[in-house]
């Protein structure tokens, strides 16, 4: 079984932004896609998170079109803006609590194990003394670690993690580096987006960098880091898309 399989995936906004993607993720591997600017690393993202459908190909999530995939509770997305498009104030701890809860179950009280699993996530994460201070008082690490703790919580399988090491400090930096590597212990799937490789990506095995679509997006598929002629313009990077869901969206 494949975590993520892409195959002739193209994407268009006017102009091609993705050509002819194929790759295929296996349970437990940490992966960096990398890429300058304008190579469609969050485009490609959105487009595994249902949230764009492609032009070209298609792609699956659990070896489910994502088209038909259902079981969202098996992915946790940490995007590039945390609190872009968040309506609700809401405190660390509820943060952590929405994500063991759906649509049709939105006020279903959590059992005793969820509430043992929330409580030990935010401990995991070091973030239980500020489990009712609200989350945009948190600093950008802090709510990195919140999301890892959602991640936690939920048991998910795959974390999708956006520049999850833009705008924080090399202190937070490194903390966050050490809970997602305790993470990826327990076997979840891990794919960063990155142009940095600092503490969080070196953790990773296998690099993905795509490069302008003419020929096809995928420049280099292989062992981390890539080699330096695949990266050498990847440092000069910008956000490839408009931004995405924030903290608490998701497809």
């Amino acid at each position: 079984m494949s975590v993520i399989r892409t195959s002739g995936l193209g994407v268009q906004f006017g102009q091609p932004v993705l050509r002819d993607v194929t790759i295929e993720i296996q349970p437990g591997e940490f992966v960096a896609l990398m890429g300058a600017n304008g190579t469609g690393k969050t485009t490609l993202v959105r487009s595994l998170l249902g949230l764009i459908r492609p032009d070209e190909g298609q792609a699956w999530l659990f070896d489910t079109p994502v088209s038909r995939f259902r079981q969202w509770r098996r992915v946790a997305y940490v995007p590039q803006r945390l609190l872009a498009h968040s309506a609700v104030p809401l405190n660390v701890e509820e943060a952590v609590r929405s994500a063991l809860t759906s649509a049709h179950h939105r006020w279903r009280p959590l059992s005793r194990d969820e509430r043992s699993r929330v409580r030990q996530a935010l401990e995991d994460v070091g973030l239980r003394e500020r489990c009712k201070d609200r989350l945009e008082d948190l600093s950008g690490g802090q709510q990195r670690r919140v999301m890892v703790a959602r991640a936690l919580a939920t048991r998910a399988e795959l974390l999708i993690m956006d520049e999850p090491t833009a705008g924080i400090d090399a202190g937070e930096q490194a903390r966050l580096a050490g809970h997602v590597a305790q993470l990826h212990a327990t076997g979840v799937t891990i794919v960063l987006i990155t142009h940095d490789l600092g503490p969080v990506a070196s953790l990773a095995e296998r690099a993905i960098v795509l490069g302008p679509p003419a020929g096809g997006s995928v420049r280099y598929d292989g062992a981390s880091p890539p080699p330096h002629q695949w990266t050498e313009h990847v440092w000069h990077h910008n956000h490839d898309t408009d931004e995405g869901p924030g903290l608490m969206e998701g497809p």
